[in-house]
């Protein structure tokens, strides 16, 4: 017998294809072939039988021919039954649909909806669902994509708008690239896009501004339900709804596929819609506007038969015509063609210039039409690259530089690789039960050492990241008036008017304030048009447009007031810092969170609740608690305020 130098199992272990196991894990020897325990396997011929290799060397086998959508095909060495195709569904700008089987259509609803996800729980394929948050655009009475989640594998992966190089994973804040689950799941820049891919053959693409695509594969075909129709071949039966029936009219089927909140606060524009005037129509059909994306001899010409312009060029104008030919609604709209003809495998030409959608890159990168920003990145140095085939446009770093998720650094710049993540140097990561914190080192290595919450900390996620942190308690008014109290319970105000969502119970005391929202739903869609906020001696009001008023004059922002409090803006955020224990945050999007401190529990009032820890109770005005969390919310009308919003 030959000697040659490796690695050899410790005593007690044997090995297992590529690992070492103890004896009792060992694999099954089934026609001159080893599998390892658990693996599932095909017979190769026909593929009419599936086996399972059980322990102690049993292998198990059944009759289980492919699925429809399946062939019997020998892939990478392995028989098995594998998808003949796959089929795209893509939502774009304002938002458009295309679903898989090619029906289109518009729907303006501004909620969270199910994209996609697997209604037959009889099938044995990997049960996923894909939602599409959509949040107010232009004059209000559309919408645009504002977030995507994955749901896969026991993860809720959420790529935000604007947010390039990471996702949330579980709420929790992952530069990019990423790999989860041993592989099973892979998630990478590319280009401008993010891209999330797994093992059995879904793709989720989301440009972080105005684009979504979901690819699935046709083992799933006549599996799928929501927006995205059911994946059977035939267009015309895709407005199917969740109870089985059939409908007709598009606000009907989008408002029914609606996650968390009664459909009737989720419709599209009906009647309302935006109309685009003939004029407008041809304006902006032409060359300079949206025509570049169907002309003939442009940029896009090699795609449109690969992916027909049409639709695009009518969603392009469209939308420009819901805000007025702005040039950022123009690049978005052109860029979302210049991503589908990519993602179908086209070659396009450069449609990029000084005057027509300039991108700017970030120091040490420059754009390109087919940028390598998968590759190029300090975690592929180590980790196994996991790149689509296809080539998008993007900022690509200069020769010598890498990308570290943010910027563009020399490779000895580089971060850490930790549980299939990248960390910058210096960047610390805290498990789920804050006893272990890690820090990326500037050597490449990863050192960890024990942790403990001090008294009076929990251990959470504040803004993506696991820590320990002083005990908070949040209250929400998001789209649509849906009420979180502080200690989590979760109705609906259920009027327009003016609403005390949080005050001091005691009005004489140091530290009283009194926290007001008006609701209008001046679009057919309810939402906090006004904040008011008065603490001690000092009354602000907020309008819609972020527009400040200090006692009665409007004030220029930043400000810092007399008593202490700040007003700053930050990216779509207005912040009120009250105090060291109270922050109020007011958005574009017409959502506000207040955020006290622990030390403020038990003293408060207001539809909010009392943040005594307690989640199942809430008291109106009158103090009798009540089981009915929306009955109790909607009590507390602020009775000083007329709340008209007609």
């Amino acid at each position: 017998m030959n000697c040659t130098e490796g690695c050899q199992c410790e005593e007690g272990y044997l090995l297992s294809g590529d690992a070492c196991v103890p004896g009792k894990q060992c694999g099954c020897s089934y026609s001159g072939r080893y599998y390892k325990l658990g693996e599932v396997f095909y017979d190769p011929i026909q593929c009419q039988t599936k086996c399972q290799c059980g322990e102690n060397g049993a292998v198990s086998c059944e009759v289980s021919p492919c699925s429809p959508g399946e062939a019997c095909q020998l892939v990478k060495g392995v028989w098995g039954c594998y998808p003949t195709g796959n089929a795209k569904c893509v939502a774009s700008g304002d938002p458009h649909y295309t679903t898989f089987d090619g029906r289109r259509f518009d729907f303006q609803g501004r909620c969270i909806y199910t994209l996609t996800e697997v209604c037959d729980n009889s099938t044995e394929l990997v049960p996923f669902a894909v939602e599409e948050e959509n949040e107010p655009y232009g004059d209000g009475r559309v919408a645009v994509t504002k977030a995507v989640m994955l749901q896969v594998y026991g993860y809720v992966i959420t790529i935000k708008q604007g947010m390039k190089w990471e996702v949330m994973v579980d709420k929790v804040l992952f530069h990019l690239p990423l790999i989860l689950d041993d592989g099973r799941i892979t998630i990478n820049q590319e280009g401008c896009n993010i891209i999330v891919q797994t093992d059995f053959g879904l793709k989720l693409l989301y440009d972080t501004q105005y684009y979504v695509e979901v690819d699935v594969p046709s083992s799933y075909k006549d599996r799928l339900c929501g927006l995205c129709g059911n994946y059977n071949g035939d267009s015309q039966d895709d407005f199917l709804l969740p109870n089985g029936q059939q409908t007709a009219d598009v606000d009907v089927f989008g408002r029914a596929w609606v996650v968390n909140l009664p459909e009737a606060m989720c419709g599209g524009c009906g009647s309302q819609c935006p109309t685009c005037s003939v004029d407008k129509q041809a304006l902006y059909g032409q060359l300079e506007f949206c025509g570049i994306i169907n002309s003939n001899s442009g940029p896009f010409a090699a795609c449109h038969a690969v992916v027909p312009p049409k639709n695009y060029v009518s969603n392009c104008i469209f939308d420009l015509c819901t805000v007025d030919g702005n040039r950022t609604t123009l690049c978005n709209s052109v860029q979302a063609y210049a991503i589908a003809c990519q993602s179908a495998g086209v070659q396009i030409n450069g449609w990029r210039n000084s005057s027509l959608c300039p991108l700017t890159c970030p120091a040490n990168s420059h754009y390109e039409l087919c940028a390598d920003t998968c590759g190029m990145n300090c975690a592929n140095l180590v980790l196994p690259s996991t790149c689509t085939p296809q080539c998008f446009e993007g900022c690509q770093c200069d020769p010598g530089f890498v990308s570290d998720g943010s910027s563009c650094v020399s490779m000895d710049s580089c971060g850490c690789i930790y549980e299939g993540q990248y960390l910058k140097v210096g960047q610390s990561v805290v498990n789920k039960l804050c006893n272990s914190k890690c820090v990326c080192q500037a050597t490449g290595a990863v050192t960890c050492q024990a942790l403990m919450c001090p008294g009076g900390q929990v251990c959470e996620v504040r803004d993506g990241i696991q820590g320990c942190y002083v005990r908070q308690g949040i209250c929400t008014v998001q789209q649509g008036a849906i009420f979180t109290t502080f200690d989590g319970m979760e109705g609906y105000i259920n009027h327009n008017g003016a609403f005390d969502i949080v005050s001091v119970c005691d009005k004489n005391l140091n530290n009283w304030f009194r926290i007001v929202v008006e609701l209008c739903s001046r679009t057919g869609f309810p939402a906090v048009s006004t904040v008011f906020v008065y603490y001690l001696d000092t009354a602000i009001v907020i309008n819609m447009q972020q527009s400040t008023w200090v006692n009665g004059k409007e004030t220029k922002l930043p400000a810092r007031l007399t008593n202490g409090i700040t007003i700053t803006t930050v990216d779509e955020l207005l912040i009120i810092q009250i105090s060291a224990d109270l922050q109020v945050s007011y958005s574009t999007s017409q959502e506000v969170k207040v955020t006290i401190t622990g030390s403020l529990g038990s003293t408060l009032c207001g539809a909010c609740g009392n943040y005594n820890g307690n989640s199942n109770n809430i008291s109106p005005i009158g103090g009798t608690i009540s089981a009915n969390v929306s009955q109790a919310i909607n009590s507390w009308k602020a009775m000083d305020l007329s709340g008209c919003c007609a």
